[in-house]
């Protein structure tokens, strides 16, 4: 018997803005005609509505960029640096916390605790990004046993998790979350 552990880009992630929605300190406003991006709005809601709602007064907003090339990313910023032109690059957006909100989370509202939420907001857009690149992974742990009286192998999935975000297992939890008699095997997959 052998075990072999494997990691594997996941092909069906779910939306971190779906998955992490009880975690996420932000809310993601995206307009696109080609992409359906960011959390779900309310029906009709422009970026007039937003611009009304939310203002520099009452909350933290990000402006969010999209490059749209062979693939999409986003960031936050108004720009990238890999699109001098700005052909592919389009403004799609904000990453929004009410300063209500900050106050909440972090016990308070000075300029500490808005730093804090301007990292968690960059976060936020980065573990997004990583879903719209596709850069989501799992661990598949396979069990093979070779019946020597019969000649035939039968392989046998024993363990998997998927929904990884990054590639690197000692950053992005799966060497936690797998079973500690597979670790080396995990690390060694890497």
């Amino acid at each position: 018997m052998t075990i072999k552990v494997e990691v594997k880009q996941d092909e069906d992630p779910i939306s971190p803005r779906e998955d992490f929605k009880g975690s996420c300190l932000g809310r993601m406003y995206c307009w696109h005609r080609n992409y359906d991006l960011g959390d779900k709005k309310p029906e009709r809601y422009t970026p007039e509505d937003f611009e009304r709602e939310y203002n520099g007064d009452n909350a933290l907003m990000l402006p969010l960029v999209l490059l749209d090339h062979s693939g999409i990313t986003i960031k936050v910023g108004h720009t990238f640096s890999c699109d001098p032109g700005g052909w592919d690059t389009s403004r799609v957006g904000w990453i929004v916390v009410t300063h209500e909100q900050i106050e909440k989370e972090y016990g308070r509202f000075d300029v500490s605790a808005l730093e804090k939420a301007r990292t968690c907001l960059e976060g936020e857009v980065e573990v997004y990004d990583q879903y719209l690149t596709g850069d989501v992974y799992g661990y598949v742990v396979t069990k093979t046993t070779v019946y020597k009286h019969c000649k035939e192998t039968k392989e046998e999935e024993v363990d998997s998790c998927w929904g990884f975000y990054g590639r690197d297992v000692k950053e992005n939890g799966m060497l936690e979350n797998i079973d500690k008699k597979y670790r080396k095997a995990l690390t060694e997959a890497e």
